[in-house]
């Protein structure tokens, strides 16, 4: 990437290509297995894969910031990896144990939860030719981190079909 004898595209591509199927064979192994223990284990490995996703938004928004913008295609899929982050995190988080869902309820309410949240709304507004802009900030500020740090106030994006999670569906035991 930094010498540039791929593109940024493909390096998004081969990543994606090379870690998902570590998940797809984590997640179809567990879902074999019965039990409140197999189900457990299969949310938290679905809870893994939405740090993946928070991972993989915070590097494209580096290539956004970096280039000054973003092509359609990559913009299409900044947006359909928050749009993952969001469902996975909706389907999987109701299925923690009481004791992790009040913790990570008690995250959600918390300042880097919903300044995320904020980032990734200001990135889905922002459309592809503005996403890699800087936000404006107040002037003395503390400077934003994670995929906020290059959204702008902008208007609305056009409204967009969320593209359906990958991998095996929740099952019950």
């Amino acid at each position: 990437m930094l010498s540039r004898a791929i593109t940024w595209d493909r390096a998004v591509d081969e990543y994606s290509a090379l870690v998902e199927p570590g998940f797809d064979v984590q997640s179809t192994l567990t879902a074999l297995q019965a039990g409140q223990l197999a189900r457990e284990a299969q949310v938290v490995i679905e809870l893994v894969r939405v740090r993946e996703f928070v991972s993989r938004e915070d590097a494209l928004v580096a290539g956004a910031r970096a280039a000054g913008t973003l092509t359609d295609g990559q913009y299409d899929t900044l947006t359909a990896t928050i749009e993952d982050r969001r469902v996975f995190e909706r389907t999987y988080v109701p299925d923690l144990p009481a004791d992790s869902s009040g913790l990570f309820e008690e995250f959600q309410r918390g300042d880097l939860y919903r300044s995320l949240a904020r980032g990734e709304d200001a990135l889905l507004r922002a459309g592809a030719g503005r996403a890699g802009r800087p936000s404006r900030r107040t002037p003395g500020a503390r400077p934003p981190t994670g995929p906020s740090s290059a959204t702008c106030s902008c208007a609305p994006a056009p409204p967009r079909t969320p593209r359906r999670a990958a991998g095996p569906s929740p099952t019950t035991s």
